[in-house]
């Protein structure tokens, strides 16, 4: 087990702090053999490293305090294995309680079950990996898009961290899928509003590009044909003003998918957050982490 060096991942956490302009940190578009040398580095699992990445962002703040409330010599791979579980059984949250068809939810119990086997140290073969995933796709073929997408969750946890360190963050992909079938499901989305509210969104379009025109053009004329960042800027909060005040002019009930998923957003981030720091602040004063029991 790679040992977390916590001492030397708050030093480099600092050092990003100080230099703001600067990212020091991983990234999503950070390449992957990168992402596992700081990983071997700072002593982190691939895993728990594409995680705080996914959800921490360029937020330092988050950071500091997802490394600060880790134990000395703490396992990560172990917490990923019981952040991927929380995210699917926790009552409040989890996928696993939008699920009602008996046997999907059998079937999404026993990816985690293997989990927590291949966290506990035990080797868990391809060939069951492979069977848990044709099982749950087979139950998944027989519900709703809501319950399809919570199967989903599971579905993206269905692999061995070891080989395939991405699948835990997958399951926030997983999550949003689930929260937006939710929204349509709740809407009563179908064709005709998607082409309704397509329409609507190609004339919002159309009132900000004139509303930003004028700016364009007056910037174009004092500087020989081209528009300078002042005028790009202006351009940007024109178009924005423009665009609502088509809203304003126009109020559609279309509009409200759009503002759910907004906030679909803000969720999705606010439980994968929490359910890391959970999993962290909760093994405070440990020096390391003990298979769950």
């Amino acid at each position: 087990m790679t040992i977390f060096l916590k001492e030397r991942l708050l030093e480099r956490i600092e050092e990003a702090a100080l230099q703001p302009n600067s990212w020091t940190l991983p990234a999503l578009s950070t390449p992957s053999h990168e992402l596992a040398e700081f990983s071997q580095q700072y002593g982190v699992h691939p895993s728990f490293l594409l995680i705080l990445v996914s959800v921490g962002g360029n937020d330092i703040a988050f950071w500091r305090q997802v490394v600060e409330s880790l134990p000395y010599g703490a396992n990560t791979r172990l917490l990923i294995a019981r952040w991927i579980e929380w995210l699917w059984a926790d009552p409040s949250v989890g996928l696993r309680r939008r699920i009602g068809d008996p046997d999907l939810r059998a079937c999404g119990d026993s990816i985690f079950a293997l989990q927590n086997r291949a966290a506990a140290g035990e080797e868990v073969s391809r060939t069951e990996w492979r069977a848990a995933r044709g099982a749950l796709s087979n139950a998944a073929a027989k519900v709703d898009a809501v319950q399809a997408g919570a199967a989903g969750g599971a579905a993206a946890a269905a692999w061995d961290l070891e080989s395939v360190p991405g699948a835990a963050a997958d399951m926030i992909y997983a999550l949003k899928t689930t929260l937006f079938a939710e929204i349509d499901r709740d809407l009563a989305w179908n064709d005709e509003k998607e082409a309704a509210a397509a329409e609507r969104s190609e004339k919002m379009h159309a009132a900000g590009l004139a509303s930003a025109e004028s700016e364009a053009d007056q910037s174009a004329t004092a500087n020989g044909g081209t528009v300078d960042e002042a005028a790009q800027a202006r351009m940007r909060e024109l178009y924005q003003k423009g665009t609502q005040a088509f809203i304003a002019a126009n109020p559609s009930d279309l509009d409200r998918r759009g503002e759910l998923r907004n906030a679909a957003y803000a969720e999705i981030y606010r439980v994968a957050r929490e359910g890391l720091l959970h999993q962290t602040s909760r093994h405070q004063g440990e020096r390391s982490l003990a298979p769950v029991a």
